[in-house]
């Protein structure tokens, strides 16, 4: 619309380019920041459970066992998965 009214940012003070030059850059910024923060949580949010676990199947439960103490056992011995990074 300035171009067609006769405006010409070449007329503008060197200043006034540098200001707007600046303005851009930091506006771009802060659109890259929130862009990558929008794609952080959602790849966040489609992650599974970080609290799942895995119980180590090299282990064997000492004798016999009841349902209840084996169990029992089977949850003294679970480990955290390791986070990915």
């Amino acid at each position: 619309m300035g171009l067609l009214m006769g405006f010409e940012p070449s007329r503008l003070p060197a200043a006034l380019l540098d200001l707007a030059a600046y303005k851009l850059t930091f506006v771009a910024s802060l659109a890259l920041l929130a862009a990558g923060a929008i794609i952080t949580r959602h790849a966040r949010r489609n992650e599974p459970d970080k609290t799942d676990v895995a119980v180590d199947s090299s282990i064997q439960p000492p004798g016999l066992l009841s349902a209840n103490e084996r169990d029992a056992w089977e949850r003294a011995q679970r480990v955290e998965k390791p986070e990915r990074v």
